[in-house]
């Protein structure tokens, strides 16, 4: 109805000119006059208040009417109701009087003892207990129709269903068949059957707003057996909580109606975890054989991911879920073996990445390049374009220090518009540079030599950096000592400042990198092995550019340390072995050994030092043959709980049968349990020397997880659970198409919400080039 408003005053006009005045009459009349257009607006106002007004009240005159007919209908229906029911009650209580006189003549004639009754009497014992039981019938038919509520033929089959302030008649299953959804529907009634043949991929079937509902069911009969299609199931509020796949048919019930978008259940056959709400395949310019690991979320609608040219070079792309398209491809660069390093969001519409040759290729350059975009326009019609485009030139070494966004960091984002590079020059010399971003502008500063603690000759490497509050921590490697070394850095525009060098006291492992932890912009831990044959850490105290390493402190010894563990077959890690926040003040630590075993530990920062738990045993493996019968992946983990995917199998014949399991872990304070396993059904299609992945976990807490891809084993299925630690809740899978060279670290614009860019699987030959590119939008179900 039209809203009741109240009608502001109107002020008051200035005293007006008086030739009584003439001193002031010019003024007064000036200012009077000037009032005036303001008064005729104020006037207006008042009018169109009124006239508002006028017509709420028109309604609700009008709503008092019709609701005064609906009374006065329904008081007769009440009355006529309510003198049925009298006639009703007397009929039963004449009905009942009867039925007592019968009882007692009955009663008496069964009891009598004076002389013998007759022949031919017209009454005996028997005949008044006849005639009790027949007015007791109709006394029980009498009170049965002295109900309120009159008989309602149009209403025959249904019955009255109350929330508790309103009542309707209704059937007790299914009362209407809806025709066919070819795309996005929106439930407006009830207890309703739908069949669903969804054109295209991505649509759904909206329920109504739960509050007008009473809770029951199922409410609703969502057919999709004959499509071929999945289709989606949306809450009221746009929510998708579940899927069916091509010939699912699901079962709709409401359990709470407190809200909107109400709590809903959904039992049927063909159900699945996720729906692909976007699938489109790239042109056939844009395909091979290299997975492209950086992407940039934008916005939670908005990522931009890299895809390779099949020619030479890579391109960017722009996944716009709102709009559900893909822009098209921006070249970044067009020369041979060229792929991006990293890239990071600057703001909402700009982003840079940093590329050049693959290091996986072991290619080195001279010449580091960055790329500064700009994304314009509005959803679905948004392009991007390269605004800047700086070079670093160093000696012949891996682009960009040899960052690749998935082993130990090169590079590191300080804010929004600043980032460090630190690398390794070809004459061994440890340097670090800084780039900052202003407007359309990418500057990349003077690189900063490193000086070690011995002599600029001594051979340096495997460098990483950090970010330590607002300054960057840098490890790297030194032959000549044979221990890492560690320095603080500043940067400032593009100007980087160092602190003193230090050796750390934990033992260098050649190529590898060591997993750095920092707790706060004051401490961090790093993880190693002394020797290669003792695991251990060493604490570091920093204060602005100071930094003062602890003794190193010994986690376990006489083994060698397998701190070289392939990354593929953990794609939760940067690199191996890792620590892993618990908290803001503990990590996990895992690391395995030459005996086949995982092992983990919490470590606790004490503030001056490490609080050690007691080590536990992960999972039985064996680094010779990763992936084989017994070997384990450890999936992105949470804070107080963590997953492994183990392969289980029997010796046949000389042969492996295996299948994958899923083993779920507690962390309680500095405590890790095991928790129940959960066999894996769907996706445990075998593939030797490798495991199930790409996985990611949500912030949500939920796993989506695909199968290690290859070509005789393209990706078919996305596996989705939830874990507390103790048990598997297995929630479906998601049929997606065929997928090979599929990033480990999948893109997550939001809660729900997934984008795999990777290449369609082509049968034996599916990992040559040529393969395209195909570009997958998933959104969980809640």
């Amino acid at each position: 109805m039209t809203d009741i408003v109240a009608p502001a005053p109107i002020d008051e006009l200035p005293v007006g000119p008086s030739t009584d005045d003439p001193d002031n009459f010019d003024d007064e009349a000036d200012d009077w006059v000037a009032a005036l257009p303001g008064m005729v607006q104020q006037t207006n106002a008042a009018t169109a208040a009124t006239y508002q007004n006028a017509l709420a009240a028109a309604e609700r005159a009008n709503a008092a009417q019709s609701a005064a007919g609906v009374a006065v209908a329904r008081a007769e229906e009440a009355d006529s109701a309510s003198l049925a029911a009298e006639e009703s009650r007397d009929q039963a209580v004449a009905a009942a009087n009867s039925l007592t006189v019968s009882a007692e003549l009955a009663q008496n004639w069964a009891t009598k003892t004076d002389a013998e009754v007759e022949p031919g009497q017209g009454y005996g014992a028997k005949k008044y207990a006849t005639d009790a039981a027949d007015a007791a019938l109709a006394a029980q038919g009498y009170a049965a129709s002295a109900s309120p509520r009159p008989i309602q033929a149009g209403n025959a089959g249904k019955f009255l269903r109350t929330n508790g302030i309103t009542e309707s008649w209704e059937f007790a299953g299914i009362s209407e068949v809806l025709s066919v959804a070819t795309t996005d529907f929106t439930f407006t009634g009830v207890y309703q059957y739908l069949p669903v043949q969804m054109a295209t991929k991505g649509k759904s079937a909206k329920l109504p707003d739960a509050t007008s509902l009473t809770p029951g069911g199922p409410m609703y009969i969502i057919d999709n057996s004959l499509g071929e299609v999945p289709a989606g199931i949306r809450n009221n509020a746009g929510t998708l909580i579940g899927a069916m796949a091509a010939g699912g048919i699901a079962y709709v019930s409401l359990k709470t109606a407190g809200t909107q978008a109400g709590v809903w259940s959904i039992t049927g056959t063909g159900l699945e975890a996720g729906l692909v709400v976007q699938d489109t395949p790239l042109p056939a310019t844009y395909g091979g054989t290299v997975a492209m690991k950086a992407n940039v979320v934008l916005d939670s609608d908005t990522s931009v991911h890299f895809v390779q040219i099949a020619s030479n070079g890579f391109a960017a792309i722009l996944v716009d879920n709102a709009g559900k398209v893909v822009s098209t491809p921006l070249t970044i660069s067009a020369a041979s073996g060229d792929v991006p390093a990293a890239a990071w969001k600057v703001t909402s519409t700009q982003f840079i990445v940093f590329y050049g040759p693959d290091p996986g290729q072991s290619l080195n350059t001279t010449n580091h390049r960055i790329s500064l975009v700009n994304v314009s326009g509005t959803s679905p019609s948004r392009t991007m374009s390269i605004v800047s485009s700086p070079t670093l030139t160093t000696g012949s070494i891996p682009t960009w220090g040899g960052e690749d966004s998935t082993g130990a960091s090169r590079l590191v984002q300080l804010s929004a518009t600043s980032y460090l590079c630190g690398y390794v020059e070809s004459s061994n010399v440890a340097s670090a540079v800084a780039i900052q971003v202003s407007g359309n502008t990418a500057t990349i500063g003077s690189p900063v030599p490193i000086p070690n603690t011995t002599t600029q000759s001594t051979l340096i490497g495997s460098q990483s950096v950090y970010l330590c509050g607002s300054n960057v921590l840098m490890i790297f490697g030194n032959v000549g000592t044979g221990f890492y070394e560690a320095v603080m850095l500043t940067v400032s525009n593009t100007t980087t400042g160092k602190g003193a060098v230090v050796a750390t006291g934990m033992a260098y492992s050649g190529s590898n990198s060591t997993p750095v932890a920092v707790f706060s912009a004051t401490r961090a831990l790093m993880l190693g092995n002394n020797s290669g044959t003792t695991v251990g850490y060493v604490y570091l105290a920093i204060s602005a550019l100071s930094i003062v390493p602890n003794s190193f402190a010994s986690l376990e010894t006489g083994l060698t340390f397998e701190q070289g563990y392939s990354s593929s077959n953990l794609p939760a890690n940067r690199f191996t072995p890792r620590l892993f926040p618990v908290s803001a003040s503990a990590v996990m630590a895992i690391w395995t050994t030459n005996t086949g075993l995982w092992r983990m530990t919490i470590l606790t920062d004490t503030g001056t030092g490490i609080g050690v738990s007691s080590s536990d045993t992960m999972r039985n493996v064996s680094a010779a043959t990763a992936g084989g019968v017994g070997s384990a992946t450890l999936l992105p983990p949470g804070t107080a709980e963590f997953v492994t995917v183990a392969v289980d199998g029997v010796s046949i014949s000389g042969t492996v049968a295996p299948k994958y399991r899923l083993v779920p872990y507690k962390v309680t304070g500095t405590a890790i349990t095991t928790g129940t396993h959960e066999r894996m059904e769907k996706g445990c299609s075998y593939v030797a020397a490798s495991l199930p992945h790409p996985a990611v976990r949500m912030s949500s807490g939920v796993y989506v997880m695909g199968m290690q891809p290859g070509s005789d084993n393209p990706s078919s299925d996305l596996l989705v659970f939830s874990s507390n630690g103790e048990k598997i809740n297995m929630k479906g899978s998601i049929s997606v198409p065929g997928l090979v060279n599929v990033p480990h670290n999948i893109c997550t614009p939001s809660t729900s919400r997934i984008v795999l860019v990777a290449s369609a699987a082509g049968g034996a030959a599916g990992l040559t080039s040529g393969n395209r590119i195909r570009v997958l939008n998933v959104e969980i179900a809640a």
